[in-house]
């Protein structure tokens, strides 16, 4: 096999060309960029929606912690970027998923 056909190409990409964790040097360049004011916004729209407030080591408080995010395609979409957003608890360091939370996708 060839390398190309190891390569995982971006989906939400017009050109098509661009691999995952690359910024697109084409024409798609712009569309590639976030506002990080809108996501500034969803991650605070989202901790709100937060249902389930302990973890199980016994830590209270969840819903008060920080989101944490990176880019996938099965997150919340922000613009035209999708991301997914977890909480990491102070006390065990455990990632806690949103949806574990009670917060759905389609916030």
């Amino acid at each position: 096999m060839i390398w190309s056909q190891y390569k995982r190409f971006r989906k939400d990409c017009p050109c098509k060309e661009c691999i995952v964790g690359m910024v697109c040097t084409k024409f798609c360049e712009k569309r590639l960029e976030y506002n990080p004011v809108d996501l500034a916004r969803k991650m605070e729209e989202v901790r709100s929606k937060i249902e389930r407030t302990s973890c199980w080591c016994g830590y209270e408080g969840l819903d008060n912690c920080h989101v944490n995010y990176y880019e996938h395609q099965s997150g919340f979409r922000v613009g035209i970027n999708t991301y997914w957003m977890f909480i990491r608890c102070p006390k065990c360091h455990h990632d806690w998923a949103l949806w574990k939370l009670g917060v759905h996708h389609d916030v």
